[in-house]
């Protein structure tokens, strides 16, 4: 799914995230958040993310549409998104290979979104 419109993303702490997100910027979030490093990534709760763009509501509701599809599911079916975390890779960072485990009642499965960056190279990997 290609995204019509930027998330308007703001942390708390650090205020609005261009994007792509530059060198200087995802510098300063680091800096700013030294009590969310897990090795080389920062990973952020929800509590400490807002989504400022109202058009954004309508983009995840056209992924979720995609989800009921990809699925099969009954259109019936209450799909919700749910926001776990946001992570933020510095060069070198690495996202072991695991299993997700149902953490929320229902759950079924799990949501990646790329959000655009000026760095290149790395990959996402789903088996």
């Amino acid at each position: 799914v290609l995204f019509r419109s930027a998330p308007g993303l703001s942390i708390k702490d650090v205020g609005h995230v261009g994007l792509p997100l530059c060198r200087q910027q995802a510098k300063e979030i680091r800096e700013t958040l030294v009590d969310f490093p897990v090795g080389k990534t920062i990973q952020l709760p929800p509590s400490s993310i807002e989504i400022t763009n109202p058009a954004w509501a309508e983009v995840l509701q056209d992924v979720t549409s995609e989800i009921v599809k990809a699925f099969t599911l009954n259109a019936a079916c209450a799909v919700e998104l749910q926001l776990k975390e946001l992570l933020l890779r510095e060069p070198g960072a690495l996202l072991e290979t695991r299993r997700d485990t149902e953490r929320v009642r229902g759950a079924f499965a799990t949501l990646l979104i790329t959000l655009p960056s000026f760095c290149k190279g790395g990959e996402t990997i789903v088996r």
